[in-house]
């Protein structure tokens, strides 16, 4: 859960070692007068952060590396989504069934050959409205895809 957090900056006189930082140690003069900040910072404190960041030969942040679990986790809702041209496709009078093969660019008879059926059994079910469960759970992963992706 996000937590917001006030912080009140208030820096009189400091002086930090290059050892606690990663830049440049920062120094101010005594008797230096700043103004206090309030600064907002939104972070969920209590994650675990498991990402390593590779430099380039130039120093900076060149790559992100994740844990694969965590990179899945950020896309599984990507996963579900369905892409605007087969949207359109339905729209227009097309299937669901129709509208995915179309827009991945497969024959029927590709897409017929993955479960095992006939290329005219695969053409009855696409002209179809509403397909039975089992068999939009069959089409959908054939298509790779989700069966909720056929069923709007």
């Amino acid at each position: 859960m996000e937590r917001v957090e006030r912080v009140l900056l208030h820096v009189l006189s400091v002086v930090w070692p290059a050892s606690d930082c990663a830049g440049p140690p920062l120094r101010f003069q005594i008797g230096q007068r700043f103004r206090p900040q309030v600064v907002e910072v939104r972070a969920d404190l209590n994650a675990r952060t498991n990402i390593r960041i590779i430099n380039g030969s130039d120093g900076a942040p060149a790559f992100v590396v994740i844990p694969y679990a965590d990179y899945m986790a950020q896309h599984e809702e990507e996963r579900d989504l369905t892409p605007h041209e087969v949207i359109s496709a339905t729209v227009d009078g097309a299937t669901p069934l129709r509208a995915w093969r179309e827009h991945l660019k497969l024959t029927q008879a590709d897409i017929a050959a993955r479960p095992g059926i006939s290329q005219s059994a695969y053409a009855q079910q696409e002209r179809s409205e509403k397909l039975r469960k089992s068999t939009r759970e069959k089409i959908a992963a054939a298509l790779g895809i989700t069966a909720a992706q056929l069923d709007f």
